[in-house]
């Protein structure tokens, strides 16, 4: 079944607090079939239950059906979200925008160690920057940008971006992901798009 109006929720990476920033981009392409809306994460970790609550009482409220756009860890956070609705609210799309599969997907091996000590350390400025510089200077390193750009750019996101108690948690459940646990959350009738970074 296709849906024509439709209420899209962006869902952002790792580390990032809100998807205002995705919305505004996408909303010109998106909104053409339907309301373009974004999830905020909380500083104090990743609060599925009551972002599925939301997703409810919007549903409830317009009896529209959900789409998500999710970006990188968005995908993770779309499949959790799945499992908390339990099929009480229609999906009409999921596009997967380079989600991972598994944590080595997302942050190579240094994320195996955050995710593991994610339970026992709250997190810190520099555990984040660390994850960062692997993540934007080493993994991308033939990126157009400069070494230098790239350090910059990862020491910004580390200082400007969601709190790092926010960014472990995160870590911290894409370490317990098994995404074929979830496939029994996902209705027949909605429709899947995959996105990968060489796309």
């Amino acid at each position: 079944m296709i849906w024509i109006n439709k209420t899209w929720i962006i869902l952002p990476g790792l580390g990032v607090q809100s998807g205002q920033a995705m919305a505004s981009v996408l909303e010109p392409t998106l909104g053409n079939s339907g309301e373009v809306s974004y999830a905020n994460y909380s500083d104090e970790g990743v609060k599925l239950e009551k972002l599925a609550s939301s997703i409810k009482t919007t549903y409830e409220q317009n009896g529209k059906p959900i789409s998500f756009y999710a970006h990188s860890m968005g995908g993770t956070v779309a499949l959790k979200l799945l499992a908390r609705l339990n099929n009480e609210v229609p999906i009409s799309d999921i596009v997967f925008d380079c989600s991972p599969y598994s944590i080595n997907d997302a942050k190579d091996s240094a994320a195996t160690i955050v995710s593991a000590i994610a339970p026992y350390y709250g997190g810190g400025l520099m555990s984040k920057s660390f994850s960062e510089v692997r993540n934007n200077v080493f993994i991308h390193k033939n990126n157009r940008l400069s070494t230098l750009e790239q350090l910059k750019d990862a020491a910004r996101i580390a200082i400007t971006g969601s709190s790092p108690r926010l960014f472990t948690d995160q870590l911290k459940e894409l370490g317990k992901f098994n995404a074929k646990n979830y496939a029994s959350f996902i209705p027949a009738t909605t429709r899947i798009y995959f996105i990968s970074p060489e796309n």
